[in-house]
C-alpha cells in the first residue's frame, strides 16, 4: 500500500471516529462520495447514519413508548405523519418488536407445529383459531405440506387397505360405504395398490334379491338406484338400473300396456311390431311372430342405445 492511500485511509478513520457521515467526509476532504464508501467498505471503516440520529425532540422515544402501551403502528404513522414502515423502523431499531416481525414469527409457529405435529389444513385452523385459507398460506409461504389426512384416518385406511389386498373388494372392505369406499379408493391408487373390481363372476344375488324385494314395496327405479349406489357403495343411475335388469332380471321391466302387449310391441297387419323411442321419434325395430319375441327385440335395442353407464357387469 502506498503512503499516499495509508494516509487518506487513517484521515477517512479520524472522520467516520468523530461522527461524521460519508457525505460530510467527502465534502471535507474533497473527494466523491463513492470513494469514500469504496474506501470504507474494503477497509471495514464505519460511519455514523443520519438515520442514527434521534430527534431532538424525542420523537422516536414517544413513538415506541406509545406502541409499547398497545397502540397500533397504522395509527402512530398517522398522528405523527410518517410512513409505516418509518414507524416499524423506529420500533425495530429500539430493540422492539414490530407488528410485521411479530407476525412473521408467528407465521413460522404455525408452519413448524403443523410439520411438528402432523396436522391437516382443518386441525391446524381450529387450533390457532383461523381461516383454513391462512394455514394453508402460512405453509405455502414456508414450504410446508399439511397432511392430507389425521393420524387416525390413516391407520383406518391402512387397515382396509390390508383387507383389500388380502381379496376383498372395495366395497367389502368399507361395508358398503360410498363415502369411505372414495377415499379407499384414492388411498389404494396413492399406494399403488391394485383393488379387485366387479367381473361377471360376482354373486349377485344379493342385489337380485334386494331388487325384488323393493319393486314389490312400489318404488320406482331412481328410488331404487339410490339405495343400491348406498349398499353397493358406488354411483349406480336408474337407467343403468333399468339397462342391467333388462338383461338380467326381464320380468322387472316387462310392463304391460292396457292392451295387455309389453313395452315396446304394437300389432301391425296381424304380426307383432317392435319399436323404440329416440330423441321424440319411434324407430322401426322389426316385425315377429309372437310378442315375446319383439320384446326381446326391443330390450336388445334399448340396451344398445343406452349403455349401462353406471354398472359394471
Amino acid at each position: 500500500m502506498r503512503a499516499e492511500t495509508r494516509i487518506l485511509l487513517d484521515t477517512i478513520r479520524f472522520h467516520a471516529n468523530s461522527g461524521l457521515t460519508r457525505d460530510e467526509t467527502a465534502e471535507r476532504l474533497g473527494l466523491r462520495y463513492q470513494t469514500i464508501v469504496k474506501h470504507a467498505l474494503a477497509h471495514g471503516i464505519e460511519f455514523k447514519r443520519k438515520k442514527d440520529a434521534l430527534p431532538t425532540n424525542g420523537r422516536n422515544a414517544v413513538i415506541c413508548e406509545r406502541y409499547l402501551n398497545g397502540e397500533k403502528q397504522i395509527d402512530l404513522s398517522k398522528e405523527f405523519g410518517i410512513t409505516r414502515e418509518r414507524v416499524r423502523q423506529i420500533i425495530e431499531r429500539a430493540g422492539l418488536v414490530s407488528e410485521t416481525k411479530r407476525h412473521e414469527d408467528y407465521v413460522a409457529i404455525v408452519a413448524g407445529t403443523v410439520v411438528r405435529k402432523g396436522f391437516t389444513v382443518k386441525q391446524a385452523a381450529e387450533y390457532f383459531g383461523t381461516s383454513r385459507l391462512n394455514i394453508f398460506n402460512y405453509c405455502v409461504k414456508h414450504g410446508v405440506t399439511p397432511a392430507r389426512m389425521t393420524a387416525e384416518e390413516r391407520a383406518e385406511l391402512n387397515a382396509l387397505a390390508l383387507q383389500v389386498v388380502s381379496g376383498k373388494s372395495i366395497r367389502q372392505a368399507v361395508h358398503r360405504e360410498s363415502a369411505k369406499a372414495e377415499k379407499l379408493r384414492r388411498h389404494l391408487i396413492n399406494n399403488g395398490i391394485t383393488a379387485r373390481g366387479r367381473s361377471r363372476w360376482d354373486d349377485f344375488s344379493e342385489r337380485k334379491r334386494l331388487l325384488e324385494e323393493w319393486k314389490s314395496a312400489g318404488l320406482t327405479w331412481e328410488e331404487c338406484a339410490a339405495k343400491l349406489s348406498k349398499h353397493d357403495g358406488r354411483k349406480v343411475t336408474g337407467g343403468a338400473l333399468v339397462s342391467w335388469c333388462s338383461k338380467h332380471m326381464r320380468h322387472l321391466v316387462q310392463t304391460k300396456k292396457a292392451s295387455g302387449l309389453p313395452k315396446g310391441v304394437t300389432i301391425h297387419k296381424g304380426r307383432f311390431m317392435a319399436q323404440i323411442s329416440l330423441g321424440g321419434r319411434s324407430k322401426y325395430i322389426g316385425s315377429f311372430d309372437t310378442p315375446d319375441e319383439a320384446h326381446v327385440a326391443y330390450l336388445v335395442k334399448l340396451h344398445e342405445s343406452r349403455p349401462a353407464s353406471g354398472v359394471l357387469q
